[in-house]
């Protein structure tokens, strides 16, 4: 199929993308909040600051079609859950996890699993293919 970027017509962004978008922002007010309730809780000041950032940036490019960010996301889980069973005691690593961070992860994995079902893959690749013609016309243009 040969598009080019004056006649592309992109689908609407699919709920899917908008809901997990709503969900890795409302970890930043999930962690910033249980800062500010429960600051003996926070392990690290400096990481709770790395991962309010963290999610308020992957909700807006995740939101605005940037289709990597959701590979970056999976990694940032699975760091965590390696993390977590490398305590040796990975049930026990969770119960002991500030109620914020829970909520957190389990947001961020709801947020995942959203970005992969196939309506949000077809709105990506849509928005990939999109940014290919648009390049191509750019640069043939420029000739």
């Amino acid at each position: 199929m040969n598009r080019n970027a004056d006649t592309f017509e992109l689908m609407d962004r699919p709920i899917t993308v908008s809901v997990a978008s709503l969900l890795l922002v409302l970890n930043v007010f999930i962690l910033t909040g249980w800062w500010a309730i429960a600051p003996d809780q926070v392990e690290s000041n400096g990481a709770q600051v790395f991962f309010t950032i963290l999610w308020l940036s992957v909700g807006i490019s995740v939101f605005r079609g940037f289709g990597w960010v959701r590979y970056a996301t999976f990694a940032v889980l699975v760091v965590f859950l390696i993390e977590v069973i490398n305590t040796g005691e990975p049930i026990e690593a969770l119960q002991h996890m500030p109620l914020g961070d829970q909520a957190s992860k389990f947001l961020a994995l709801i947020a995942l699993v959203l970005l992969f079902l196939p309506q949000s893959n077809q709105w990506y690749r849509q928005i990939r293919e999109y940014a290919k013609a648009l390049e191509a016309r750019e640069s043939g243009g420029a000739e």
